[in-house]
């Protein structure tokens, strides 16, 4: 997955480098692919969702503050999956799949 910006949402400026993602300590931690890349923002720091590669489909997950460190975080949906959502909403009910 690479950057982009946006003024509009239309014209995009895509960087030249894929983002180097992270663990919690700082160590590169690269996803295998991602595509359709979603972001939520919470407060202050916005959160990525896509879909990822682990051991099959499956959802993967990430956050920034500043959009130059990408921490990847665990896949939230294990086994395999490849359907999920982010929401800013904060959820009262249980969900059960």
């Amino acid at each position: 997955m690479f950057f982009g910006k946006s003024k509009d949402g239309l014209k995009w400026k895509i960087g030249p480098d894929p983002i180097q993602w992270v663990d919690e300590k700082g160590k590169p931690n690269p996803i295998s692919y991602g595509y359709d890349p979603r972001f939520v923002k919470i407060d202050d720091t916005c959160y990525i969702v896509w879909c990822d590669d682990m051991h099959g489909a499956s959802i993967g997950l990430g956050r920034t503050k500043d959009f130059k460190t990408f921490i990847r975080m665990s896949n939230p949906l294990m086994p395999s999956t490849e359907t999920g959502f982010f929401s800013r909403e904060k959820l009262t009910a249980s969900i059960c799949y």
